[in-house]
């Protein structure tokens, strides 16, 4: 399934004219209900206020700030949209989750936090939703353009990995990637980095170390190659503009930035593999260090049956 049917997007005031661009677009594109939401801001302690009621009369003005705002922006829709409007009680990644989860929703939209780059800090705003927010989640970069381009397509067909969720997660990475493009009428890449396993061990042994690795490399080659053009061959309908295949050797978290920042990508859309275990851990080492070195708007799926850490009710 490629469409959005209930998107949440989430703004920080009417200046996130990015997020606010995309959500509807792609609220209008895939015919999907939209709700805008906005965070208050935080209150000065009690104690600074003097008393309670002045507490609370303060939370009630800045509360009406924030729905004024809200508002305003909903006024701005187009009539096929109604969109909805969210105040959420503070800035923070929690209640963003717990209104996903609330109002069943399977988008979340957000403008990224630092403009030059996406999430960089682990310990934003920005990461705590890509680590925790069961929806897909994509941050914009403030200066994107009005349409994708290029979208890059990250995916792993590593034959070792080849588990059941790996596939299925890629197959939605590719379909979500193509549906993306053919709304904007853009081109499509897919990007897969790999290696030798073992390749200098491997090199100790034999008679003609460098003939040696240059089989294993090339076979490797061919095999991941194979990978890649079956998993692209399986789109239910090829991209008119054709599908652009990268195979660079070496690690994801080096590679797949530096293809996107070499062919200009406007977003790249990647799945996060869960750690178990680990409450609050649940995005892949990979995957987060990908995602550090990103400079462009990027697209975030959770595997199937991912269930989040933070509850609806915290």
């Amino acid at each position: 399934m490629t469409d959005f049917n209930n998107i949440l997007c989430v703004i920080s005031g009417a200046q996130d004219t990015t997020a606010i661009r995309r959500a509807l677009q792609l609220a209008t594109q895939n015919q999907s209900r939209l709700t805008f939401a906005m965070g208050m801001p935080s209150l000065p302690p009690l104690r600074l206020l003097g008393s309670q009621s002045s507490l609370l009369e303060l939370e009630a003005a800045v509360k009406a700030e924030c729905a004024a705002v809200l508002e305003q922006v909903a006024a701005s829709c187009q009539e096929s949209i109604k969109a909805e409007t969210l105040v959420l009680r503070s800035q923070g990644f929690l209640p963003v989750i717990q209104a996903v989860l609330h109002g069943n929703h399977d988008l979340l939209i957000k403008q990224g936090e630092n403009p030059s780059a996406l999430p960089r800090l682990s310990g934003s705003v920005d990461m705590h939703l890509l680590r925790k927010c069961p929806a897909t989640v994509l941050l914009v970069r403030a200066d994107e353009p009005e349409r994708y381009r290029r979208v890059l397509a990250a995916v792993d067909v590593d034959p070792d990995a080849d588990t059941a969720i790996n596939q299925v997660l890629n197959q939605r990475v590719m379909s979500l990637a193509s549906h993306l493009c053919s709304l904007d009428s853009g081109q499509l890449h897919v990007v897969h980095s790999w290696d030798v396993p073992g390749v200098g061990l491997v090199r100790r042994w034999a008679d003609d170390p460098d003939a040696e690795e240059e089989r294993l490399v090339t076979n490797e080659h061919l095999l991941r190659s194979q990978r890649l053009s079956r998993l692209c061959d399986a789109l239910p309908a090829q991209e008119p503009h054709g599908i652009t295949q990268h195979l660079p050797r070496g690690l994801p978290a080096s590679k797949v930035p530096d293809v996107a920042r070499r062919i200009e990508a406007d977003l790249v859309v990647m799945g996060t593999i869960a750690r178990t275990g680990i409450p609050g851990l649940i995005i892949g080492n990979t995957a987060e260090a990908i995602l550090d070195r990103l400079n462009c708007s990027v697209m975030a799926l959770k595997p199937d049956g991912f269930r989040s850490p933070v509850r609806e009710t915290d």
